[in-house]
Order: structure tokens, then sequence, then C-alpha cells
């Protein structure tokens, strides 16, 4: 549902914001905001989530463009400041494509896990 997906027209960091974290509240440390959408088409985009909740989060990337030219697209994975994976993919106007899941653990549970959707290998346990 785009209610709870995270881009340019809900995601806004001084807007409402979609409730990531169930808490009843649009605008807390579990819900992502988009601090960067790049309307050039250039990048970066930048989502962040401050505190993650347990639960799967699907990364996914949307080409959306009047112009309509194939353009690469480089997705980046940072968990606490670090960079734990990075995808590429040639993209076309209209195209969406599911580039991973991160699992993220219970507190206390263990590491996220990150699932590359690009491969039939099961990554995370």
């Amino acid at each position: 549902s785009q209610d709870d997906d995270c881009y340019y027209a809900n995601c806004n960091p001084n807007d409402s914001r979609p409730d990531w974290d169930n808490d009843g509240s649009s605008d807390s440390p579990g819900d992502p905001s988009l601090d960067i959408d790049d309307l050039s088409g250039y990048g970066p985009e930048n989502t962040n989530i401050d505190l993650a909740v347990e639960g799967e989060y699907l990364v996914g990337v949307d080409y959306f463009s009047s112009s309509g030219g194939a353009t690469g697209n480089t997705i980046r994975i940072y968990i606490y400041g670090q960079l734990q994976a990075e995808f590429y993919k040639e993209l076309s106007n209209g195209n969406f494509w599911e580039v991973a899941v991160i699992k993220w653990p219970a507190s206390g549970l263990g590491a996220p896990c990150i699932e590359d959707l690009s491969t039939t290998a099961e990554e995370c346990p």
C-alpha cells in the first residue's frame, strides 16, 4: 500500500509520515523520513529510520520520470552508519525494482540481515 511506503508525497521529515513502528504517531524515531528527494534525477536520495522495530523492510525503487530514458540506479544500505550492501541496476520509465529485504530482529536478538532479492539463495536465517 502506498500509505505505508516512504516516497516523495508522504515521507517529508517536516510533514506526516508513515507509522512504521505502529506507536500511533507518524513523527517518532521508528518512522521513516525521506531526507533528500532528488528531483533532478542524479541522486542521491536518502531515506532514514532512526530506530527500527522488529520486522521486514522491503527496499524498492520506482523509476518515475516524464523523460522516459533508461538510467542506472545504485542502492546503498547502511546500518548503524556502516555500508552493509550495495546494488546496481539499470531501469527505464515505469519499472519497479524490488532490491532487498532488511530483516530486523527483536531488540537484543542479533543483527539485522539483508536478503538480496536478485538471487534465489536464502541469505537470512
